[in-house]
């Protein structure tokens, strides 16, 4: 009786090719369609308070108030451009919004501010995107 082969190893760099050069690719690509890094960085407040929304109409107050308050700061240390390219890059005109609102520093009250700078800001869709 013949003692069981081992040539299945021989198979073994074939498929580590094909783990390294096909699933990790693939892998990293799934992650990276999901991560979105460049709002957290930009505007850390206004994420966080999204977080909480339910999604349900537009959010409070308080969520109009902290995406004005960080806008500008953004827009300062250079942060808004990553995240208004992205925002853009799923919507068209979000960078357009992003810029003009850090640009005009609205003030109180902000749900009120910010439409009237871009009407843009009064669509629920708009904020989905922010979340």
């Amino acid at each position: 009786m013949r003692p069981p082969s081992r040539g299945w190893l021989l198979s073994l760099p074939a498929l580590a090719l094909v783990g390294f050069a096909l699933l990790l690719p693939l892998g990293l690509m799934l992650v990276t369609a999901v991560r979105d890094p460049e709002m957290a960085p930009a505007l850390p407040r206004s994420a966080a308070l999204l977080r909480g929304w339910d999604g349900t109409g537009l959010p409070d107050e308080g969520v109009f108030a902290a995406l004005s308050a960080e806008l500008p700061i953004a827009a300062d240390g250079q942060f808004i451009g990553g995240a208004a390219g992205r925002l853009n890059f799923e919507r068209a005109g979000m960078r357009n919004l992003l810029l003009r609102t850090a640009r005009a520093r609205p003030a109180a009250p902000f749900s009120m501010a910010l439409p009237a700078i871009d009407p843009q800001s009064a669509d629920p869709a708009v904020w989905h995107l922010l979340k």
